[in-house]
């Protein structure tokens, strides 16, 4: 993995804030033209983790149908239903062994995904 050079100037705070913002309108877009897809996707994640104790996206691009777009899945575990645990190298080529989090389930997940 490549490490960021210590002499990188840091981001001022008004840009990063930015980025995430249009980050996260994004994830709200394509999230809403795949709400469907969203959800049957986020119900198999629900059971993965609850049966492996943790999920990241390549292993929902092994069993779900595809999106309409490849970014959607950042809105299935990017939610209050999975809690970020840590990251690791995506296996899947597209992703070109970019950095992927890994999610639990969280409460609320367990009981709307899984008990509901």
């Amino acid at each position: 993995m490549r490490n960021i050079s210590p002499r990188s100037p840091p981001m001022p705070s008004a840009q990063l804030a930015l980025g995430l913002q249009l980050r996260d309108q994004g994830i709200s877009l394509v999230s809403q033209n795949n709400a469907a897809w969203r959800q049957a996707t986020r119900r198999i994640a629900a059971r993965i983790a609850e049966q492996e104790g943790q999920v990241a996206a390549d292993q929902l691009h092994e069993l779900c149908g595809p999106p309409t777009h490849q970014n959607a899945y950042g809105g299935v575990l990017r939610s209050p239903h999975f809690l970020l645990v840590g990251y690791r190298l995506s296996q899947h080529p597209s992703a070109h062994a970019r950095r992927i989090g890994v999610y639990q389930l969280s409460k609320r997940g367990r009981e709307e995904l899984l008990d509901g």
